[in-house]
């Protein structure tokens, strides 16, 4: 029994060290973002929710008028304030092409890397 501990304890912490990394690399990889812009937001209203394909949070954005096309803005540094999962939000920025491995997860979900230039909780 003393034996298997130490071996868990170092699978717990090369999973969770795994999970982050993939993490870091969504988010540096939307702070260097130099893809086409595509879009412009301006005091859009949206939801933080977290993303397990991408294994960070996202702005999400319901487009009016559809029925289930969402726009998913892979973010440079979300306010801390604001990584609560379901946290409504006003927002304005640019949606730049995302150009990272994983693809949506549903037929209406579009990623894009999101440079917001304001937001706030509401």
């Amino acid at each position: 029994m003393k034996l298997v501990f130490p071996y868990l304890l170092i699978g717990v912490l090369c999973l969770g060290g795994s999970s982050c990394k993939k993490d870091d690399e969504t988010t540096q990889a939307a702070c260097t973002a130099t893809s086409d812009v595509l879009m412009r937001a301006n005091n859009w209203k949206g939801r933080v929710v977290f993303d397990s394909a991408l294994n960070t949070y996202v702005v999400s954005y319901f487009v009016p008028g559809s029925i289930d096309s969402v726009y998913d803005g892979v973010v440079c540094s979300l306010p801390a304030e604001l990584r609560q999962e379901g946290q409504l939000v006003t927002f304005s920025g640019q949606y730049r092409a995302y150009t990272g491995p994983v693809k949506p997860q549903f037929g209406g979900q579009q990623y894009y890397y999101l440079e917001l230039t304001n937001v706030t909780a509401r």
